[in-house]
């Protein structure tokens, strides 16, 4: 699978990480971002709700109680926060505790036995990294060169038999930010499917996890018009309503596949791709790294979906002041787009 310049697409991944925090910060150019609408607050009736930061955003959690639950709506709302906190803990580089922190200062000079959750999540972003031909990698040797942090071939050694890892070069490092978040709210997810909801949704930045009455709110199956931020161009439907669907959008900036570069004319873009799928990993992987990808390459990560069944997508372009809609992958088995009318 040819996904052109490795460099460029792999330092396309730190510069796309710039962008999604000042869409979060709500500055870009100078251009205020107007509110993403995922973010809004659900306007349902008996919707609660709950803020948390954890990985360096914001996770809403909401929850559509039907009164016969066994516990109240804010221990039920905590209990998903907490579940969020404990993933955020275990793949903190700073938090002394965490599994990520210890693989990061242990792994350089012996093998570390993981707990069989972290070993899983690793093994996933090694799978990761070969769905998308290298460009994906969790590992990276910090300051290596003069330019930086450079990405390394995927550096991480596996043993099945005793769960444990090392890397083979002792300056790697490791680094989840590109699918943790979805990790860590499909994890919340689970957590509020056990209580016997009408619906839950956990939103992270461009991120959206969603399961029952939550896919009925309009704001959480938006797909924004990249030619009117805050505003829904479609929305996403699920195909199985009592299946969770998770669904990313990625940010970049100018045309598809060029890397984010500030300057006074540059348009934020934060819906020129939505991606589906069902599982939260996997969804926000796809979701990083289309932001980077080209046209072709994004076509044709996307048109295997059948050997890769966890995700789909839909993508959107602005091109000459109008509205192009591409569609890429196989959206039946998760998801349909439809078109809103326009205002």
């Amino acid at each position: 699978m040819s996904f052109g310049s490795d460099r460029r697409i792999r330092d396309g991944l730190w510069v796309l990480s710039l962008g999604l925090a000042l869409a979060a910060t709500g500055a870009c150019g100078g251009k205020r971002v107007p509110t993403r609408p995922w973010d809004l607050p659900s306007k349902g009736e008996g919707v609660k709700q709950k803020a948390v930061k954890a990985l360096d955003v914001v996770f809403r959690v909401r929850i559509w109680p039907t009164g016969r639950e066994k516990w109240k709506p804010a221990q039920m709302l905590d209990s998903a926060a907490a579940e969020i906190g404990r993933v955020a803990r275990m793949v903190s580089p700073q938090f002394h505790l965490g599994e990520l922190k210890r693989v990061n200062t242990e792994a350089p000079r012996k093998p570390v036995v993981v707990s069989p959750e972290f070993y899983a999540l690793l093994k996933a972003a090694k799978a990761m990294y070969d769905r998308s031909g290298g460009a994906f990698n969790v590992t990276y040797q910090p300051g290596v060169t003069k330019d930086g942090d450079r990405t390394t071939e995927f550096d991480l050694v596996f043993d099945d038999k005793f769960l444990s890892v090392r890397f083979a070069s002792p300056q790697t490092q490791l680094n989840l930010n590109g699918m943790a978040r979805g990790y860590a709210a499909q994890k919340a997810l689970e957590r509020l499917r056990g209580f016997g909801l009408a619906g839950a949704a956990v939103t992270a930045g461009g991120f959206a996890g969603v399961w029952r009455e939550a896919a009925q709110d309009p704001l959480l199956m938006c797909v924004e018009n990249p030619t009117r931020l805050g505003s829904c161009h479609s929305r996403i439907e699920p195909a199985k309503s009592d299946e969770p669907l998770f669904l990313g959008v990625s940010a970049s900036a100018e045309r598809r596949g060029k890397l984010y570069h500030p300057s006074a004319d540059w348009s934020y873009r934060s819906g020129g791709v939505v991606v589906a799928g069902a599982d939260g990993a996997w969804t926000q992987f796809a979701a990083t790294i289309t932001g980077v990808m080209t046209d072709e390459a994004l076509d044709e990560l996307f048109s295997e979906t059948r050997r890769q069944p966890r995700l789909v997508g839909v993508y959107f372009q602005a091109l000459g002041g109008g509205l192009k809609t591409r569609l890429a992958g196989n959206l039946a088995p998760f998801a349909k787009v439809i078109a809103l009318a326009r205002d």
